[in-house]
């Protein structure tokens, strides 16, 4: 006899987090094996839901006025079109999750009456309606998300935007007494019938419990009621992180060694931390923050008034950000129409543009991960003191222990966490240190290895020879310096060998952009990169100033400033990164062999690519010049020339802090 289904029903207030438990839910039972089907109420992209979002838009009147009856029955036909769909899944054995069902109408609409004795006469009315008149299908359980009224109201908004309405909040969602109501009526309802209705306490002292935690509450509450059997094997999981969970990118790869998470509207400053340690992001690089409309990431837990001051900065960011985009087309229209013959080559718009983008801005990604980059990457994102990047580590911990239980059947960390290494690192270096830097150079060469280039000579004749390499070397430092540069000269007829055997470490100070770039053409182990600042300064590109817009450019960074430096009087440093644009500079180490290193120098970018570029090129060539004038063929390298100006901020020295 074939197994029946089961029908789970997930009920919350509006801004419980509900859509993101049911989408984890989902992947979940998906990656275990369960075959699952989803119901989303109401359904507002069916006809079916017509009256509701009348209802929901005020056509007929405050929400208040309308009789609970009435607005019982919107809801309760559109759950009726979809009873006969709902059955067939529960037939064929699959686990069915509703995202709201008749306990909503219970909820909503029994918060509308005052006496107690009418209000359980409609909980009465109202399962008979749906569940004898309409015969639509009873639920197994229904598990009430518990938050209060208040920390929903917040959350709320917060919420992107609902396709049935263009308001910010719908009848019910803009009344905070109806969500307390509601609240109340869900306490209710669990009480009154405890075997139909269970709570689940998502929050804590008035504040939202981990996303994590939440999500194993629900999975212990309904391990009881799912299906012994396990129709198929289990396998990785795709999972949304943000928003709704599309059907259509339901997993179905069948290579059980990787997982792939997709992040939506997160922050670009979590996209970068993870291409840190991945090569499997998608899409790579930066993103236009045109694209999105100039939507950022705002942090949790900001006071209202610093959340205002917030909000208002980065606003403004972006509006300068597009008026200098609709300036620069409209500068570079007028030179095509000047030089119509002259085929001038313009610069892209979105990449001069990307200096003045924020580390706030949103950005939607995916990366795949085996079980080892996952282990790797959620220990660098626990480690930081950002708590979207914390969050981050949970949820992509979640999504591999649901993918692979056994190997992440550990928590991701104790209740008694050890402080990271690299937090105290950075609290020993406040202590110890100036905060402030007085080398101001863009490049540094730490290291060149061999120290003296002819070593390298030695070491390629070694194979071809029955002497040691320290009697090779004696032997080579007697030739003239025509025998040596012939001889090296020959032995870059393998230049590949040559070039492995050449390591370089520098010290450099770019912005993020040129870092990136420099990454993307060279293999790097182990980056190291300080945090972004405004206090580190900018440039200002010599196209920019050319098509006169520099002030807008300028005031994009003063802003960010002033950002930074109201986040780090409230003690909010570990948010100020949140403040800094992509054109701030940053002091980074790069470790490359002489190969990635010629890949480096051999790309053709832009003019401050080009100006960091040239300042390697020669010191490179300073300390092997030999080598290089083998490898290039030439024999000096380019001058380089301040095409730009460097708009370095001031900043106030603080004495170090030490103890006497």
């Amino acid at each position: 006899m074939e197994q029946k289904g089961v029908l789970i029903v997930l009920e919350g207030s509006d801004g419980s987090g509900k859509t993101t438990q049911f989408n984890l839910l989902s992947e979940r039972l998906k990656a275990i094996g369960y075959d699952v089907s989803v119901f989303d109420f109401p359904r507002y992209d069916k006809e079916s839901s017509y009256f509701i979002k009348q209802y929901l838009n005020g056509r007929y009147g405050p929400a208040a006025k309308i009789s609970p009856y009435t607005a019982s029955l919107f809801y309760a036909l559109d759950r009726y079109e979809a009873a006969k769909e709902i059955r067939r899944e529960l037939d064929k054995g699959r686990v069915v999750l509703c995202n709201r069902y008749v306990g909503s109408n219970m909820a909503h609409q029994g918060s509308k009456f005052d006496d107690p004795v009418e209000q359980r006469g409609f909980f009465v009315w109202e399962d008979n309606l749906e569940f004898q008149l309409l015969n639509i299908p009873r639920p197994d359980i229904n598990l009430f998300l518990r938050v209060p009224a208040e920390v929903s109201y917040e959350l709320i908004r917060n919420k992107s935007a609902r396709s049935y309405t263009s308001k910010t909040h719908d009848e019910h969602e803009g009344d905070i007494e109806h969500l307390k109501r509601s609240v109340a009526t869900y306490d209710l309802l669990c009480q009154l019938f405890p075997k139909d209705f269970s709570a689940i306490e998502c929050s804590k002292n008035n504040q939202m419990l981990d996303i994590p935690e939440i999500s194993n509450l629900i999975w212990n509450r309904l391990k009881p009621v799912l299906p012994k059997d396990i129709p198929n094997p289990g396998h990785s999981a795709v999972v949304t992180v943000g928003e709704k969970l599309n059907q259509a990118q339901a997993p179905t790869n069948s290579d059980t060694e990787k997982l792939t998470q997709e992040f939506k509207t997160s922050s670009l400053l979590l996209k970068l931390q993870i291409e840190k340690e991945l090569k499997s992001v998608e899409p790579s690089g930066f993103s236009v923050w045109s694209d999105s409309g100039y939507k950022f990431y705002t942090p949790q837990g900001l006071p209202k008034q610093l959340e205002a001051t917030y909000k208002s900065t980065i606003e403004h960011i972006g509006h300068l950000h597009q008026q200098m985009r609709q300036m620069l087309e409209v500068y570079y229209e007028k030179s095509l129409l000047a030089q119509a013959n002259g085929s001038p080559t313009l610069p892209n718009i979105s990449s001069l543009l990307l200096p003045v983008t924020p580390l706030s801005a949103l950005s939607n990604f995916t990366a795949t991960l085996s079980p080892r980059s996952i282990r790797r990457v959620c220990g660098l994102l626990l480690a930081n003191d950002s708590s979207e990047l914390q969050w981050a580590a949970k949820q992509l911990y979640l999504a591999a222990r649901q993918a692979w239980p056994e190997d992440f059947s550990q928590p991701l960390e104790s209740d008694a966490t050890p402080e990271p290494l690299n937090n105290i690192i950075a609290k020993l270096a406040e202590d110890k240190l100036s905060l402030n830097s007085s080398d101001n150079r863009d490049v540094r060469l730490l290291e060149a290895t061999p120290r003296q280039e002819f070593d390298l000579l030695a070491e390629t004749i070694y194979p071809y020879s029955s002497l040691s390499l320290e009697e090779i070397t004696e032997e080579v430092s007697d030739w003239s310096y025509q025998q040596k540069f012939d001889s090296l000269k020959q032995a870059a007829s393998d230049p590949a060998v040559l070039l492995e055997k050449i390591q370089y470490k520098f010290d450099l100070i770019t912005d993020q952009v040129v870092m990136q770039e420099i990454v993307n053409h060279s293999v790097v182990s182990n980056l190291q990169a300080q945090t972004p600042s405004p206090r580190n300064g900018y440039e200002v590109p010599t196209a920019i100033e050319e098509a006169g817009i520099e002030d807008l450019y300028m005031e994009c960074f003063d802003e960010s400033l002033k950002l930074f430096s109201l986040l780090q009087q409230a003690e909010r440093d570990d948010l100020t990164v949140y403040s800094a644009l992509l054109g701030h500079k940053l002091r980074w180490q790069l470790s490359v062999n002489a190969r990635d290193m010629r890949s480096i120098l051999d790309y053709n970018g832009d003019e401050s690519y080009s100006k960091v570029i040239n300042t390697i090129r020669d010191k490179v060539s300073e300390v092997h010049p030999l080598t290089w004038e083998v490898l290039t063929g030439t024999s000096s390298s380019a001058n380089v020339t301040g095409a730009r100006k460097n708009r370095v901020k001031p900043a106030r020295r603080r004495q170090s802090k030490r103890k006497h």
